[in-house]
């Protein structure tokens, strides 16, 4: 049967018009696998960048510890002609560290003593030091003493 003034090819057939169910199934089952490859390596992408951000942030108040003993600044109850000692203490296990000046040259043992009049920080969310550290810097040389390193490592690995 031939249609008047119609070209061979106008006629449609009725499975063109969609995607079958099986096209479609393949279609989700690629994302599902393309998505369980992708949200481990993401979890990790964050972990990773929790860790990088509790050491700059830590880095940055590191080096504002030392303009403060560089500058000779003093907390009240201090003169300027005392030898103070900047210092940041971190507690084993604990996202928090501290900020404290003192007069007297800390060592290992006492910087958590010091911790009680000092302030008190936070590290990125799950972030942590995995040992006690403590770096003091000294107001007559600038330079660090005590730790030369701090280890923050991700709650999360």
């Amino acid at each position: 049967m031939r249609f008047l003034n119609c070209p061979k090819n106008f006629i449609i057939n009725s499975y063109h018009k969609a995607f079958t169910l099986i096209e479609l199934m393949i279609v989700v089952s690629i994302i599902a696998v393309i998505t369980g490859a992708i949200v481990p390596s993401f979890n990790t992408f964050i972990n990773n960048q929790s860790v990088k951000q509790a050491s700059e942030k830590i880095k940055s108040d590191l080096r504002s510890m030392q303009s403060n003993a560089i500058a000779n600044s003093v907390l009240p109850g201090m003169t300027v002609s005392d030898r103070v000692f900047w210092g940041m203490y971190f507690e084993e296990g604990s996202s928090d560290y501290y900020y404290f000046a003192s007069t007297t040259e800390p060592n290992t043992s006492s910087c958590a003593a010091e911790k009680r009049d000092s302030q008190k920080y936070t590290m990125p969310a799950n972030t942590y030091s995995i040992n006690n550290y403590c770096v003091v810097f000294d107001s007559r040389e600038g330079s660090a003493k005590g730790s030369s390193f701090v280890v923050v490592k991700s709650t999360s690995s």
